[in-house]
């Protein structure tokens, strides 16, 4: 789902690494530096590592980085097309955060992602990140034809729906279990669900 709002970041106090405030409510005084890049939040600090697959840039710990890879390449090897001219094209960065979201003008363009996003199951996660690259390229897309893009291009229930409809392709060529396509068919695009579920 597209953010409108800028994304939550800092660095770090003591060793100056950019820094991911994943919960939102602000931060706590900050604690020892352990010489590692940090995410900091509210309640403590979660040393945070990144890797590099394709062109995409990924955030988080051990286990996010893990999940993050196997999903990229699920894509790359079962939809190489929409990988390469959607995903690697439309994603910049992706990292781990408290809920998920994409920033479509941050530079490059960002996916954050929640817990129950990458976890629920592999094949949801690749569908996802598919999903918000094309909410990046609804915005890139117009911003090659005209100087400011309007948040109803990439943010709006129509938006949200185009972006359903190409997911779903992606979910019949991983084989998603049935109770999940006929989830994401059933939604209308209003984003009531995603606003009571932290995913």
């Amino acid at each position: 789902m597209p953010e409108a709002d800028p994304p939550l970041a800092e660095n770090c106090q003591r060793c100056g690494s950019a820094a991911i405030r994943i919960f939102r409510g602000g931060t706590s005084s900050p604690r020892a530096c352990r010489g590692a890049k940090c995410v900091r939040t509210n309640s403590s600090i979660l040393l945070t590592m990144k890797i590099k697959v394709d062109t995409i840039a990924i955030f988080g710990d051990k286990p996010f980085l893990k999940q993050t890879a196997k999903a990229l390449k699920l894509l790359n090897s079962k939809c190489p097309v929409i990988y390469e001219s959607v995903v690697n094209t439309h994603l910049g960065v992706i990292k781990q955060a408290s809920r998920s979201r994409i920033k479509v003008t941050a530079k490059p363009p960002t996916f954050y992602v929640g817990r129950k996003t990458a976890y629920y199951s592999l094949k949801w996660y690749a569908c996802a990140i598919v999903h918000d690259a094309y909410h990046s390229k609804q915005y890139a897309d117009y911003k090659k034809k005209h100087r400011k893009v309007p948040v109803n291009i990439y943010f709006s229930p129509e938006a949200e729906l185009d972006c359903i409809k190409k997911e779903l392709r992606v979910a019949e060529k991983l084989k998603l279990p049935k109770r999940d396509i006929d989830f994401k068919k059933s939604l209308d695009g209003s984003y009531i669900y995603w606003k009571k579920k932290d995913w």
